[in-house]
């Protein structure tokens, strides 16, 4: 029987992968934060314009520190949106790869690794959250819930950007920045 004052702490092999996970975000972000003109080299597809691999690495560098302070949590109620998000990134990354196999540099070292990384990621991510559930404890309900305006500002946001989001995945070349560079699938 589980004590209700005994609160479920992050696994550790939970927090282990998550500090990998942070290494190779970190790995990512400075490649596409460094070298922005120098994607078809240093990265696992060209990215074109060199400002969206800026934008790009900045978003694995915020995903970087976001994956850190996760791993730092000692509860599990405290970190458990950063895994999460993590493996809906990696799972929907994957598939995007497959999808889109020909862009990718797959003859170079960066585009192999990026193929074995997304690969071996998401199921990871599975069997650790799945033991982190299993973990004994219980999750104390928060003590400071978001602010009603902000939980309106973040829902209104939510549905604009998922059905457009879920749109450019399924059919990006109807997306007005793709040109005649995007073929239909």
């Amino acid at each position: 029987m589980v004590s209700t004052n005994v609160v479920r702490p992050v696994t550790g092999a939970l927090r282990v992968w998550l500090v990998v996970v942070n290494a190779l975000l970190l790995g990512v972000s400075l490649s596409l934060l460094a070298f922005t003109d120098q994607t078809d080299r240093y990265f696992a597809w060209t990215v074109s314009p060199p400002l969206t691999a800026a934008f790009l690495g900045a978003g694995y560098a915020a995903s970087c520190v976001f994956q850190l302070l996760a791993a730092r949590q000692q509860m599990w109620i405290h970190a458990w949106i950063a895994p999460i998000g993590a493996l809906l990134f990696t799972g929907l990354t994957l598939l995007a790869t497959l999808i889109h196999l020909d862009r990718f540099h797959v003859n170079s070292f960066i585009g192999q690794l990026w193929l074995v990384i997304y690969a071996i990621a998401p199921p990871v991510m599975v069997v650790r959250l799945v033991r982190q559930w299993r973990t004994l404890g219980v999750d104390p309900d928060r003590t400071r819930p978001l602010a009603t305006w902000l939980r309106i500002l973040l829902g209104v946001q939510a549905l604009v950007l998922i059905p457009a989001g879920a749109g450019l995945f399924l059919a990006p070349q109807l997306s007005p920045q793709c040109g005649r560079g995007c073929s239909p699938r």
